[in-house]
């Protein structure tokens, strides 16, 4: 066996059409992976954008997935 997970979140703020991540948090562990933060924002609207990586034994990247939260507005 030998895999390793890792992932990544990002807050990301809304900039016109595009989106600028303000913070992020990382962690890995061949079992699991755990994060817990807060973090305080001001007037604008929002997204969490997650990142999962998998490696195998070797190294070798084995699969990198996407996903996005709903969108949050704080005014």
């Amino acid at each position: 066996m030998g895999y390793t997970a890792g992932i990544k979140i990002e807050l990301q703020q809304q900039s016109g059409s595009s989106w600028t991540t303000i913070k992020s948090w990382e962690g890995s562990n061949p079992w699991r992976v755990l994060l817990s933060n807060d973090w305080y924002v001001v007037k604008g609207t929002y997204q969490l954008k997650v990142t999962h990586t998998s490696y195998n034994s070797s190294g070798q990247l084995l699969e990198t997935v996407y996903k996005y939260s709903k969108t949050v507005t704080v005014n």
